[in-house]
């Protein structure tokens, strides 16, 4: 099945759906919408899926294969779920971007000339948990090192780079546009990613 589709998009709602007790828990309903809006353990973007849960709701019924997977909700609750997500997300429109999107390593080559600005205390397993994202490889001079690039809902790319040591606990962030402001990057980066910002010491950019 395409994920993009609208079986498989309403696929990915039923999944998380399922696995909680009161589908009409407000704060549920709420934080489905951040993540949502926020690519954070949803794929797809906010518009593919509201356009996914408008023709659902039109439809009056759940995909089969979505509802085939659902073991504690009928179709009737499902269906009442994907409304008040609905209004939920229309109540927050128009939408920002998402706090973060992790890139492609293809953007690895616009980080030639890039500023180191902070290091990133916290073990590969915590990041990875907080993001909710895999590191990525590329190569560094003869080197194969651990790299995950993000865009910031500041628009803002930045990068964490890790080291050789698989055990090691110090990655480096680095932007590789505006050097000069690289106190408001780190504040941005540690707002719209949720890494604490104790784990983040400054670099003194010259």
């Amino acid at each position: 099945m395409n994920a993009r589709t609208v079986p498989g998009l309403i696929t990915d709602i039923v999944y998380s759906a399922d696995k909680v007790a009161n589908l009409n828990d407000q704060q549920l309903i709420a934080r489905c919408a951040d993540f949502m809006i926020n690519r954070r353990y949803f794929s797809g973007t906010v518009d593919e899926y509201a356009t996914a849960i408008d023709a659902t709701l039109r439809d009056g019924h759940i995909p089969a294969h979505a509802l085939e997977i659902s073991q504690h909700h009928s179709e009737a609750e499902l269906l009442d779920f994907l409304a008040l997500l609905k209004k939920q997300l229309d109540n927050r429109r128009p939408w920002p971007k998402p706090a973060f999107v992790k890139l492609e390593t293809d953007q690895w080559a616009t980080f030639a000339n890039a500023a180191a600005i902070a290091r990133v205390n916290l073990p590969k397993h915590r990041i990875v948990g907080i993001l909710n994202k895999d590191f990525d490889s590329v190569v560094v001079g003869e080197l194969r090192l651990p790299v995950m690039i993000l865009e910031l809902r500041s628009s803002e790319v930045v990068a964490l780079m890790g080291s050789l040591e698989p055990r090691s606990t110090v990655f480096t962030l680095l932007h590789r546009d505006r050097r000069n402001m690289a106190e408001e990057v780190v504040s941005h980066f540690c707002e719209f990613t949720g890494i604490p910002s104790d784990a983040v010491q400054p670099i003194t950019v010259e």
